[in-house]
């Protein structure tokens, strides 16, 4: 019984851990270390949108699903380097390592959001066109 328990409670406490994401979002910064599709008039229109991560609904700008499936991985800074050719302190990121969330939904296919970077507590980025952009905690 006790180990059954035990089962239980670290079956839920690891789902705990990757919950870091779940919540409403603001965009209120972006960073450009690298070349960017986007200039930054057109990034700074995304400022005060919101996005929602949540069990059952993902939703940022026109883009919304009602049923996402989402994927946290762990990535070191030198994997982070090849694939986003930025460092982790251009970032503020902390560590040697950070978590990469995907997200997949039946209904879109590429979307912005598709990816968050857990930066420092509540504070994620969302890569897009190689633009960083910031977007901090308003609510869990």
């Amino acid at each position: 019984m006790r180990l059954i328990l035990l089962f239980v409670s670290l079956v839920l406490l690891s789902g705990c851990a990757n919950s870091w994401y779940l919540g409403e979002w603001k965009v209120t910064d972006v960073e450009f270390p690298a070349v960017s599709a986007l200039g930054a008039e057109e990034a700074q229109e995304w400022f005060g949108e919101e996005a929602i991560y949540a069990e059952s609904l993902f939703s940022f700008r026109e883009n919304t699903c009602e049923a996402p499936q989402y994927a946290p991985q762990e990535l070191s800074e030198a994997d982070f380097r090849i694939a986003y050719r930025a460092p982790f302190s251009q970032l503020n990121i902390d560590g040697e390592a950070t978590e990469i969330l995907r997200v997949s939904c039946a209904e879109l296919s590429s979307f912005p959001g598709v990816t968050l970077i857990k930066g420092m507590e509540d504070i994620v980025y969302l890569p897009w066109d190689g633009a960083f952009f910031k977007l901090e905690r308003s609510a869990r």
